[in-house]
């Protein structure tokens, strides 16, 4: 089953060459996002993988060279096959 997304639509194909003991250092980054204080945000994509294993999704930011958890952070677990995730952040 192949995703139905509404144009405009982007992909991103993220193949990594290597594997890591820490999590954080393959990352896929979005700069410039407007997050606004008590306005609710909707992360939504499609997802798969090569074969199955676990990916952290999260949404921070960084000011004065700390990071600050801006309401997700989770584990997700990808398959071979296409899924859908949406998450509000409130």
């Amino acid at each position: 089953l192949e995703p139905k997304v509404a144009q405009p639509a982007y992909a991103i194909r993220f193949e990594s060459t290597g594997s890591s003991p820490q999590p954080y250092e393959q990352q896929l980054q979005r700069t410039k996002l407007s997050v606004k204080k008590d306005q609710p945000l909707t992360l939504s994509f499609w997802a798969r993988a090569d074969r199955p294993r676990s990916i952290q999704i999260e949404l921070s930011v960084i000011q004065d060279g700390n990071w600050t958890n801006l309401g997700l952070m989770e584990t997700l677990e990808l398959t071979t096959q296409w899924q859908r995730v949406t998450r509000i952040i409130q």
